[in-house]
């Protein structure tokens, strides 16, 4: 090695000759050789081969040629240290293993600490690096020798070295290429640059001469010692005053078993050696240090002072973790400064790694299954906890904190709320938050990696892997990567961290984004700026080789490296690039900023400083600053966090940043000494002062000269960016970050910065993700027009509907229908027979609201001032379940198309429909003025026959013969009026005896029996419910209770008795022989609709129970504001959700009684439909709830459902403080005073008040569910997409296809109202309803849809599907059918197939989770779903009858989920098809009509447009309505 070779690459800072001569030239391009100068101001110097040195005191040169002046300590042929290659390793000799012989090669390595070097370790390493595929693997050939602190006049030391070739490889060493490193570890742990550049090596065969320096010894240090217990702890005193406790034992552990803390010790115990080094996967027996390794390695150093023992003294603790990867490194680290001159106590623990740290032991069968080295770190800070304070630490005051692989478990725990009671401030150094490894995918990974070690080694499990040697167990550890290659982008695979939901929920970054981390936590994150550099290293050939592509062209490749010498040749980085993120979006996003292609000439260049960009920018910088984007910016309780990048170039001849460096700064580690610039001083002091006041208090100085540490939320995005000049404010890696972002935008953040995206799988349909349309025949589908495949559905004659039942328009009649047919395209009906009304009536036609038919419209201004009376003619359908009927009328005030709803008849009872049901009358009276409070002109109207079945659901089970007979018209045949009372039970009841009390239920035709109305709890106005366990002697349950209060009540209602906030009933619906012979059956607890704001539990299943075996537990609960109110000051633990808590307790009240009704309490299924639904998500994500049921069924809607529950909590004070204000109440304990109709005059206006209108796309807004963080920490889409959800629970969730279209109603104006750019333009609005006859006018959806998104956003993503113009003349169309489209993708479909995509995709412990589409039109004139049909076919509400096919469909709804309910399967040989689970759907879903069963995709279209907008903006925030181009997009709230 000649000087020139050794010198030339080094590049410093502008400097002069007199201070660095190379032989060559300085950095400004000046000679450096004219005249003799001092090579380094030390008198170091690096010499070639054959060269001699003296001791170097004060040489000098001529020409940069050596003068022979002193023979030396080595021989001729020494090979000398000179470039730097790896993080705190010097290149020694690099060699190719063909020239090696087949024996022992010894020596001695020389090194002279360097003046600013710290105490340390350094051993001798050799890389093999393995010609065929560029792999690389370390083994050490040393013992691993203590180092002393560096000075001017270190002395020279040597270490021995014996390695054998052929050994090291298990093979023939021509297959490799080896290189020798001199490693030196200082105390930081850090593998740093401390070192000079003197170190040579003397090859075997040349042994040293007589003048050789003598290997280091140890030489007695002095001690301290103090009494802890019954044991004395013996530890080194150092030079700084400070007093080092190593090797404390803290916990033992089994092999891959959780520790156990340790608490006593020998009565003596010396604590001045270090711990053995915790095992690693590289360990081989043969080691000449391997016996510095153990498994038994759980070992803590303490770093202290004596005073702050003796004098009983407590300051702030630094916990610290060490680097590594999680795959080696130990805890033999100390910063002297820190706790001398910042007043901190140190504590550094050690942990075990790679696969003794993570293995993950899938069959085991303790709670942990894997995370050890997370468990022992945990363990190590409850062990601080307990005898941190012995040591002179403030237990009260721990921050966790480390660097590389310290810094990633920091942010774990950060995450993991087991951690937080141990720790208060959190400094994580040198990585971004997310880290090297794939943690979603780990637990998958982990199993196919113990599956090979486990073949190999004949075992059957882990187990039988505990009792294997580490030699055993290492040999194929090392060779894992080898074996399973995951494609990732520069990423190592291995053994790492898992998401286990016992320890760890999510990983760090998106914990990070979600705010699941450790509340009003101060953390400082730190980073350097070109740090990844030297962790590059052979990480191209890995990465191309994983890849399907790649992997016949990794010759080509070594090829290339070899021939240009660039590890990272041109072309082959774009090609990486290209085929991890496909060409297009690599073009659109990367290509710009990362992009390497060849030279102008063809020539290869090299890519490896385009690659460290994208490496730092990806891993550690971008990545964390995305995620402070989420919850950080938002949640007042989350951080503060002070985000920091350091520039300083320390390695690789300073011209990039050594990996850690800023653990050393940030931790006072470099020496300060008056031989430094004043500049750096300053820098290095800056340090010290920052960080010990962080750990001291968790703040940082506000009037320090070198700058201003600021938060994220004062920064607006960008960071603190700090060089030896100070701390500045600026955008850190803004080009590669937007870069990163836009394509994250595309394909979802989270996969670009946790490597979660391969094209060749995510992008080009290799796992059959291309689109598919189902079609249908005319026979299964008829609505005079088209299928949905566009197949004509006219051309034969067809049954307008099974039952024969027809519309007709106004002035027509009807006849019987029994088997009426039509012939043309609109199904009109000829007129046979003259029915039972006057000419002049008014049919039933059109469906505008669900449960509801449309009896007549009409404008006030043509009633007269009188009371209009009339009969209401109606006939209850074939497979109508018994329920209530009422006249209703809708008050559509003109002026701002605001609505209310009056009953203008009573409410009657309506039996079970059958073929032949009677035609039934109620009568109407009203007076249009009186329920206008004035002038009806002002008003347009709309009469209403509302009929709700006992499903509650206001559901769409009638027959369209129903017709108005207007006041004066009635003829002598119209049929007689029904009794407007609650119909008498049948013959016959039954009773049993549940402890002291009798209960008495109505029996039925079935043979079931009901109890109604049992009371399960009690509860006062927004207080918690409490569980009724009591009763009277005997119980009358053969009437419903009464229903709970909601916000439109009104105490001069008709029915007003019928409603009270005492309403906490159940009703079970069972058999008498399950209760006489002690049978135990499935339960289903069903939880009614309603929007939470209404419904009760009127629900009966009477097949499902007659033939299934299920019995039914129905129950009510609090709803609208006096379920859901949040009483922000109360003194409660809970503060809202009351009426998901009164569900919890009927919940609970099953588990108690339920086996006294007939229930198997260990078999609960928990469903319901519509709010029901909701309600079910709610609970599958509440750990509280999770005792108490064991499987769920959810119908009619998606998981998200109707309100903005991440802002609930904020509205709902606002809503609270309106009401409070209007009924002159300080406080909620003032509003438990006022009366029902004195708050409901408040809270049936609230959601309408200006300035309260939420900007929301098809959201009502009404108290509602919150996040509170008691009850429920996430809304359920979220938590469904993170995996927080009960696991192992089979869950079924089912909606209709174009349910949406009865719920749209006219909302349009609500919403338009809500936009600023729109609150003075709603009449504007009306007036173009009015004209057009349509809710849903053109050119107003997409004006609502581009100020909601952007019109930029709307034109790229929703136009297409969702866009809804004016036609091609001008004329307004309706665009009702786009408006059904987009919420039933939106709100139904699409964002709960999102939410499937994340962790249930992944997580085996998730599900199974059936979703299914049904695909049924019974309303509308059978061209849209009744809104929860889905429900009624999943619980076999209809009778079985009809045409064959018609029962065959209903049939197969009871066989499906009556066995749902029993044992959470489906049918696998059923005639009717085969309902899969996601995880066998693979995007799809079970689609289900008549016809039965088939497996494709669901608004697919829909959803791949929401989808890519949801890329751009955030999924949540386009499926939870939280995003509003106004404030989102144009700065007026700095979201962006």
């Amino acid at each position: 090695m000649k000087l020139g070779a050794a010198l030339l690459a080094r590049s410093l800072g502008a400097e002069t000759c007199s201070a660095r001569c190379d032989g060559g030239v300085t950095s400004e391009n000046e000679p450096c050789n004219t005249q003799p100068c001092s090579i380094y101001t030390d008198g170091s110097n690096i010499f070639g081969n054959g060269g001699t040195f003296d001791s170097l005191d004060d040489w000098t040169w001529n020409k940069c040629s050596v003068s022979l002046s002193q023979p030396g300590y080595y021989s001729d042929n020494a090979a000398f240290v000179s470039d730097r290659e790896t993080a705190g390793a010097v290149l020694a000799q690099e060699f190719d293993g063909a020239t090696l012989l087949d024996q022992d090669y010894t020596g001695r390595v020389f090194f002279k600490p360097a003046a600013g070097n710290q105490p340390g370790t350094v051993k001798m390493m050799v890389r093999n690096n393995k010609k065929a595929d560029n792999s690389n693997k370390w083994i050490a050939i040393s013992l691993t020798h203590q180092v002393p602190a560096g000075t001017e006049d270190s002395p020279w030391m040597g270490i021995d070295i014996a390695w054998n070739p052929r050994e090291s490889v298990n093979g023939n060493p021509a297959n490799f290429n080896y290189a020798l490193y001199l490693v030196y570890k200082g105390d930081n742990n850090e593998l740093e640059d401390f070192y000079q550049d003197e170190s040579f090596i003397i090859p075997a065969g040349d042994a040293p001469t007589t003048t050789a320096p003598p290997t280091t010894t140890g030489e007695p240090v002095p001690t301290f010692s103090f009494a802890l217990g019954d044991t004395t702890f013996t530890g080194e005193l150092t030079d700084f005053g400070n007093v080092h406790f190593k090797g404390i034992e803290f916990a033992t552990a089994e092999r891959w078993r959780a520790p156990v803390m340790t608490t006593s010790w020998e009565s003596e115990y010396d604590a001045t050696q270090w711990g053995k080094v915790c095992m690693t996967h590289g360990w081989k027996s043969w080691w000449t240090g391997g016996a510095d390794f153990s498994e038994d390695c759980l070992y803590i150093n303490v770093h202290t002072r004596p005073e702050y023992i003796e004098n009983g003294e407590k300051r702030p603790i630094l916990a610290y973790i060490h680097g590594g990867g999680l795959v080696g490194g130990d805890n033999r680290k100390n910063y002297n400064e820190l706790i001398e001159k910042q007043g901190v106590v140190m504590f550094s623990i050690q942990y075990r790694l790679g696969p003794y740290g993570f293995l993950y032991d899938h069959d085991g069968v303790a709670e942990n299954k894997a995370n050890w080295g997370f468990l022992d770190q945990q363990m190590a800070l409850q062990w601080i906890q307990q005898f941190g304070g012995y040591f002179g630490g403030d237990v009260d005051q721990v921050t966790l904190g480390g660097c590389s692989a310290g810094s990633w478990s920091t942010w774990y725990h950060l995450t993991m709320p087991s951690s937080w009671p141990y720790f208060h401030r959190a400094i994580t150094n040198g990585i971004g938050v997310f880290g090297q490894y794939d943690e979603p995918a780990s637990i998958e990974v982990n199993r196919m990696y113990n599956d090979y070690v486990m073949d190999e080694l004949d075992c059957p499990d882990v187990e039988c892997l505990r009792t294997k040697t580490v030699d055993e167990l290492n040999f194929y550890f090392t060779g894992i990567s080898n074996q399973f290659n995951i494609p990732e982008v520069l990423h190592e695979h291995f053994y790492g961290p898992h998401v286990d939901g016992v320890l760890v929920f999510k990983t760090p970054l998106e914990a990070l984004y979600d705010g699941d981390i450790r509340k009003n936590t101060p953390i400082s994150w730190n980073y350097n700026r070109d740090d990844s550099w030297n962790l590059l290293g052979g990480k191209l050939n890995s990465a191309l080789g994983s890849m399907v592509e790649f992997e016949d062209r990794l010759d080509e490749l070594i090829a290339i490296q070899t021939s240009s010498g660039f590890e990272f040749p041109s072309n082959l980085t774009d090609q990486l690039f290209a085929t991890t993120y496909g060409q297009e979006l690599w073009e659109k996003h990367l290509i710009d900023v990362f992009g390497c292609p060849d030279g102008e000439h063809g020539e290869v260049m090299d890519c490896k400083y385009t690659m460290n960009r994208f490496t730092t920018a990806k891993k550690w910088t971008c990545n964390t600053q995305y995620g402070f984007t989420g919850a950080p910016l938002t949640d007042p309780e989350i951080g503060p966090i002070y985000p920091l990048e350091l520039h300083k170039e320390n390695c690789e001849d300073l011209t990039l940043a050594c990996h850690c460096q800023d653990a050393s700064w940030v931790f006072g580690n470099n020496n300060i000494h008056n031989g430094l610039p004043e500049i750096e001083r300053t820098y290095r002091q800056a340090g010290r002062d920052y960080w010990g006041q962080f750990i001291r208090n968790g703040t940082f100085p506000e009037n320090n000269s070198f700058g201003e540490m600021k938060n994220i939320k004062e920064l607006d995005g960008k960071i603190n960016l700090v060089d030896e000049n100070g701390i500045v404010h600026d955008f850190a890696y803004e080009e590669e970050c937007n870069a990163l972002n836009a394509l994250g935008d595309e394909i979802g953040h989270m996969r670009v910065y946790q490597d979660g995206y391969y094209h060749t799988f995510d992008g080009n349909g290799s796992t059959s993700k291309s689109p598919k349309k189902r079609t249908e025949t005319c026979s299964a589908r008829c609505d005079g027009g088209v299928t949905i495949a566009n197949e004509p559905c006219n051309i034969e004659p067809c049954s307008v509907y099974t039952d024969g039942s027809n519309i007709f328009g106004d002035g027509g009649t009807f006849d019987s229908m029994d088997d009426w047919t039509c012939a043309t395209a609109q199904c009109s009906a000829s007129i046979v027979q003259p029915g039972y009304y006057s000419d002049n009536a008014v049919f039933v036609s059109g469906r505008g609201t669900p449960g509801a038919v449309l009896a007549q419209e009409f404008d006030g201004t043509t009633l007269l001032d009188q009371d209009y009376i009339g009969r209401v003619f109606f006939k209850p359908a074939a497979e109508n379940q018994p329920g209530w009927v009422k006249m209703m009328v809708r008050c559509n005030k003109k002026s701002d198309n605001s609505n209310k709803y009056l009953a203008i008849s009573e409410t009657y009872s309506v039996p079970a429909g059958t073929k032949d049901s009677v035609w039934m009358g109620i009568d109407i009276d009203w007076n249009p003025r009186e329920s206008a409070n004035g002038n009806p002109d002002n008003f347009n109207y709309a009469l209403y026959l509302v009929y709700k079945g006992n499903n509650n659901e206001l559901e769409d089970f009638y027959q369209d013969e129903s017709f108005i007979v207007p006041a004066g018209g009635a003829t002598t045949t119209a049929p007689p009026t029904t009794t407007s009372t609650t119909s008498s039970p049948p013959d016959g009841t039954f009773s049993f005896a549940l402890g002291d009390t009798t209960f008495t239920g109505e029996l039925t035709a079935e043979n079931n029996v009901h109890f109604k109305g049992i009371k399960y709890a009690t509860a006062e106005r927004w207080r918690s419910p409490v569980m009724k366990t009591s009763w009277e002697a005997t119980y009358d349950a053969t009437e419903y209770g009464q229903i709970c209060m909601t916000d439109w009540w009104k105490s001069s209602s008709p029915n007003a008795d019928e409603y009270s906030e005492d309403c906490l009933y159940m009703n079970v619906i069972t058999k008498p022989e399950y209760i006489q012979n002690g049978e135990k059956k499935p339960i289903l607890a069903f939880i009614h609709g309603g929007g939470l704001v209404g419904g009760d539990n009127r629900r009966e299943y009477n097949l499902l129970v007659d033939t299934e075996d299920v019995v039914l537990f129905s129950m009510a609960y609090r709803v609208g504001p006096y379920g859901f109110l949040y009483d922000h000051d109360g003194p409660e633990e809970h503060k809202g959700n009351w009426g998901f808590l009164d569900q919890q307790v009927a919940l609970q009240w099953i588990q108690q009684f339920g086996e006294a009704f007939g229930g198997d309490i260990d078999q609960v299924t928990i469903g319901g439909c519509s709010a029901g639904s909701w309600s079910t998500w709610y609970h599958l994500t509440m750990p509280s709830s999770w005792p108490y049921f064991h499987r769920a069924i959810s119908n009619g809607i998606g998981v998200y459902g109707q309100y903005d529950e991440p802002t609930s909590i904020e509205v709902n004070k606002m809503w609270n403080d309106y009401v409070a204000e209007q009924v002159n109440c300080p406080d909620v304990d003032c509003l438990r005073t006022k009366s029902v109709d004195d708050l409901n005059k408040h809270f049936a206006g609230v959601g309408g008040l200006g300035g309260i209108n939420i900007p929301e796309v098809f959201h009502a807004t009404g108290f509602g569910p919150h996040v509170d963080g008691i009850l429920a920490s996430k809304t359920p889409l979220e938590a469904l997409f993170d995996g927080e959800v009960r696991k192992n629970t089979p869950i079924s969730w089912n909606y209709n296809r174009d349910d949406v279209w009865n719920l749209l109603g006219n909302r349009l104006p609500g919403i338009i109202g809500s936009m600023v750019e729109y609150h003075d333009k709603v009449d504007v609005l009306v007036d173009v309803q009015t004209a057009s006859g349509f809710f849903y006018p053109s050119n107003w959806t997409d004006a609502m849809l581009k100020t909601t998104f952007g019109e930029e956003l709307f034109n790229r993503h929703l136009v297409d599907l969702f866009g809804c113009p004016n036609g091609e003349n001008g004329e307004i169309v309706d665009c009702k059918p786009k408006m059904n489209r987009y919420m039933n993708a939106q709100m139904w479909s699409c964002n709960t197939q999102y939410g499937f995509s994340g962790a249930p995709m992944t997580d085996p412990d998730i599900g199974p989770i059936y979703p299914l589409e049904l695909f049924k039109e019974n309303c509308v004139a059978n061209t849209r779903a009744c809104h929860c049909q889905d429900a009624a076919w999943v619980f076999g509400k209809n009778p079985i009858a009809g045409n064959q096919l018609e029962k065959a469909w209903r049939q197969a709804g009871l066989d499906f989920w009556g066995q749902f309910i029993r044992n959470g399967t489906f049918p696998e040989n059923h005639s009717f098809g085969q309902i899969k689970n996601i995880k066998e759907l693979n995007g799809k879903i079970n689609l289900a009509d008549e016809n039965g069963i088939i497996h494709d995709y669901g608004y697919e279209e829909e959803c791949n447009a929401l989808n890519a907008l949801g890329d751009e903006i955030g999924h949540m925030r386009v499926y939870q309505n939280g995003y509003y181009h106004t404030f989102d997009a144009n700065g007026h709230q700095g979201k962006f």
